[in-house]
């Protein structure tokens, strides 16, 4: 008993280790693009804070923004305050996605993500004043677009690996 007992904990940190692995994929496969594009990141937060927000911890999203800010050199704190901005969007709004169809899902991830990516670019631009660069932001949101339905699947997967918490 005591073993089942260890196992469903371990699976309720699924969630926050998916989201530590998509913010490593970003910062080590797709590393010219993640001064201020999360690619991989925006679809597994997005996918946990519309399907299981219980199981996600704000400190846990500040520590990755703080740990991102530190990678790209940008102030302490815009990045935990965009991430944790995201979630908020996205937790506010998620009565519009969640039970909806996946093209409904998409078209808010979409939305979402790319608000977060003009966010983030314009608070980095005002604290360091460099040039927006538009090319990597574009092409951040449209690896994020079409990487978002293989993200997302992989995450329905897991997720019923997941015990509801009562």
């Amino acid at each position: 008993m005591k073993i089942l007992q260890v196992l469903s904990s371990l699976r309720l940190t699924v969630p926050c280790l998916t989201i530590s692995l998509g913010f490593a994929i970003d910062a080590l496969v797709l590393p010219s693009l993640v001064l201020t594009t999360h690619i991989v990141f925006w679809g597994v937060i997005y996918y946990w804070t519309t399907y299981r927000p219980d199981l996600i911890s704000l400190l846990f999203i500040a520590a990755i923004g703080l740990i991102s800010d530190c990678i790209t050199n940008l102030p302490l704190g815009l990045t935990s305050l965009v991430f944790l901005l995201t979630y908020w969007m996205i937790l506010t709004q998620r009565r519009h996605f969640y039970r909806q169809t996946f093209a409904i899902t998409w078209l808010g991830f979409v939305l979402i993500t790319t608000m977060s990516s003009v966010l983030i670019h314009l608070l980095s631009w005002l604290s360091i004043r460099s040039a927006i660069e538009l090319v990597p932001m574009l092409l951040g949101i449209l690896l994020a677009t079409f990487l978002y339905p293989p993200v997302a699947r992989s995450l329905v997967i897991i997720n019923r690996w997941i015990p509801l918490v009562r």
